[in-house]
């Protein structure tokens, strides 16, 4: 006779910002690998990539991607900011005539989006748009 498996169940993570406090409420099913809740973060917060983040314990452990939650926990993040995309001043400097212009991007904006923006400012096709 084979044993009952268990049921699988949920684990309530309290994830909160190492620096500012936030906190957000996760639900995940028991045995849920960090790296899962990491993407989990980036697409409730809309910030990222899963990579920026580091996540540890109560205790100030690190907790790798493997790690696997069994239990209710309190974790702690850090990488990105907990709040809505906000906007930012962004200085950009030309290279060939050192003339600069100051561009307002939100500060979730990746390169792409920023060469685009750069390009639209300067009324040019984008691919003369080179950022380093």
């Amino acid at each position: 006779e084979r044993p009952t498996p268990e049921p699988k169940g949920t684990v309530q993570l309290t994830v909160t910002h190492a620096l500012g406090g936030e906190e957000i409420p996760v639900i995940v099913g028991r045995g849920t690998t960090a790296h899962w809740l990491k993407r989990a973060i980036v697409r409730k917060v809309g910030r990222g990539p899963p990579e920026m983040l580091d996540l540890a314990d109560a205790q100030g452990n690190e907790i790798t991607n493997d790690y696997r939650f069994d239990d209710d926990a309190v974790v702690y993040c850090i990488g990105v900011a907990f709040g809505p995309p906000r906007l930012v001043e962004l200085q950009v400097k030309d290279a060939r005539n050192r003339l600069s212009r100051t561009l307002t991007v939100l500060d979730t904006s990746n390169m792409i989006q920023l060469r685009s923006k750069v390009a639209k400012a300067l009324d040019v096709k984008e691919s003369a748009i080179e950022l380093g």
